[in-house]
This record gives structure tokens, C-alpha cells and sequence, in this order.
């Protein structure tokens, strides 16, 4: 997400990226011990109409082949959407094939976490997402996990 682009819409003409938002929230946000406050990923989901993550792994079988693993999780319920498997090499029309089998028959998010793997940066993928009218969030690297 282009962050200029994000902050015009709201009429902010501030810069802003991930890692300033990283060092605010480490250095100001310290909630109490004992308090019941929100996790991040329960603000996130607050925030968020919807929120899914995705991640793209590789297995191999007993028989020595490889299967890359597609797996979408919504954020908020921690619910598992879907699985895709393709077997043999990735590349950007399997990847939207592998999501498009997850998402068949599912309302969609508006938002979608992924990481910094390089099939995402494939023309198809953006292809798709744009179709689909899903915005692709980007992790922030070394982050440490949510304290939920």
C-alpha cells in the first residue's frame, strides 16, 4: 500500500511507513500489566472491515515431490479460510489459482496480509488482487509476534 497515497485520501499530507508506525508503538504504546486491553491483531480486526492473512509454503511427499501449501486465515476470528496445494513450481497463474480455489464461495476481505516472498510481487497476483478489489498489506519484517 503507498502510504502518500493512503494519507491524500484523508487529507493528511504527512509521510508515513511501517517502520515509523513500529518505533510509535513501541515506544508509546506500553498498556498495563493486568490490563485487559486489545491485542494488536484484535485492533487490527477492530479497525479493519476484514482481514485475512496469507502464507505460501513448500512440503514434500514421501515420493520426494514438492507441494507448496497455501494457507488464508481471517485475522479477527483466527479462523482458517482455506488451503490450496499445487504441485511443482510456482509462478504467478498458480499462485491466483491456488487463492481463487480458497476464496471460491467466500464473502471477501477487504484487506490482505501477506509477506515479502517475491511470487507476490508476480503481475498476475496484483493482476488478481485488483480484480478481486483486495488491498495487499504487506508484514512488517522481524516484528515479534501478537501477545494474544
Amino acid at each position: 500500500m503507498n502510504t502518500n497515497r493512503a494519507a491524500d485520501r484523508v487529507g493528511l499530507r504527512i509521510e508515513i511507513n511501517k517502520d515509523v508506525v513500529r518505533r510509535i508503538l513501541a515506544a508509546r504504546y506500553q498498556p498495563e500489566p493486568d490490563s485487559a486491553g486489545p491485542s494488536w491483531l484484535t485492533f487490527l480486526g477492530h479497525m479493519k472491515d476484514s482481514l485475512w492473512s496469507l502464507d505460501l509454503f513448500r512440503c514434500e511427499s514421501a515420493a520426494l515431490r514438492t507441494h507448496w501449501v497455501l494457507v488464508v486465515m481471517d485475522q479477527f476470528t483466527r479462523r482458517i479460510v482455506g488451503f490450496g496445494v499445487h504441485r511443482g513450481v510456482v509462478d504467478g497463474v498458480a499462485l491466483c489459482r491456488m487463492f481463487n480455489r480458497v476464496i471460491r464461495g467466500q464473502t471477501l476481505p477487504k484487506y490482505l496480509s501477506s509477506d515479502h516472498d517475491p511470487l507476490y510481487r508476480f503481475h498476475q497476483w496484483q493482476a488478481n488482487l485488483r480484480i478481486l478489489e483486495v488491498m495487499e498489506i504487506k508484514t512488517v519484517p522481524s516484528v515479534p509476534l501478537s501477545q494474544a
